[in-house]
């Protein structure tokens, strides 16, 4: 359901949770031995576009409006990502973050619900808001430096989305939109070595709940080092929440740089 107002409570739960496992990373970092929690903190940069239909509904105006993502959405404001993991073993746990805010005003014309469109003079659209992964998983293949895991867990995207179209002749639509979106995920994620300390990382999900449904590809190439590892990969996010809600097939795509510590 679309809300009008901003929930807090959510983010909170996700940076107090992300925060925990940071600082559990942190305080087992002395720890040795193979049977022991091994770690890896993961920090990288996404440069995503998007693209999909965002839907607005104005209960209180009786009327909404869509808009072209894509053709709008195209100055990334600020960005937040990082990735912890603890593995036991064959078991692993870790959890993802990532705050995306992103921005654009342009001259467009947009989708009606009555059929047609008009043409504006201006469209201003925001939308930003936190990505929140955590999952538990098991390895079930290692063979010389490659391996496959196995995983299930949850992801939130608590996003919030406001527009402003102006027409032709001077007529103004406004909207806001916050939404708390949880769904369940299952996956594969790992990687095949190559020579030279060269290796394939992989990763896919696919989940619903909130959601009709949710998916996420990433993909690419990296090093080893001593200390830990850098990649670069190709990350791609969709979401489909239906027909009226506001994610209308929105996907999030593009490079992606990170760096690995292990501990």
């Amino acid at each position: 359901m679309h809300k009008t107002e901003p929930r807090k409570a959510p983010r909170a739960t996700a940076l107090a949770a992300a925060g925990i496992l940071a600082g559990a990373a942190l305080g087992a970092g002395a720890a040795q031995g193979p049977s022991d929690w091994q770690f890896n903190a993961i920090v990288y940069g996404w440069l995503p576009s998007v693209s999909g239909d965002l839907r607005y509904d104005r209960p209180r105006a009786g009327d909404g409006f869509t808009v072209d993502a894509a053709d709008i959405l195209d100055d990334l404001q600020f960005t937040f990502m990082f990735t912890l993991e603890a593995r036991k073993g064959p078991w692993l746990a870790f959890t993802d973050v990532i705050y995306l805010d992103l921005e654009g005003d342009k001259s467009r014309s947009v989708s009606l619900p009555e059929g047609g469109s008009i043409e504006l003079f201006d469209a201003d659209v925001s939308m930003s808001g936190w990505l929140w992964t955590l999952a538990g998983g098991y390895n079930f293949w290692r063979h010389d430096g490659s391996w496959a895991d196995a995983f299930a867990g949850l992801r939130l995207f608590s996003v919030e989305s406001d527009a402003k179209l102006t027409g032709v002749l001077g007529r103004e639509r406004k909207a806001s939109v916050s939404d708390d979106i949880w769904d369940g995920i299952i996956g594969v994620k790992g990687r095949f070595a190559l020579a030279d300390r060269w290796f394939l990382p992989y990763y896919a999900d696919i989940g619903t709940g909130d959601s009709d449904t949710t998916w996420q590809l990433a993909g690419g190439v990296g090093y080893t080092f001593h200390w830990g590892e850098v990649a670069l990969l190709y990350r791609y996010l969709q979401y489909d929440q239906g027909d009226d809600k506001l994610l209308q097939g929105v996907s999030f795509g593009g490079p992606m740089l990170a760096v690995g510590f292990r501990f």
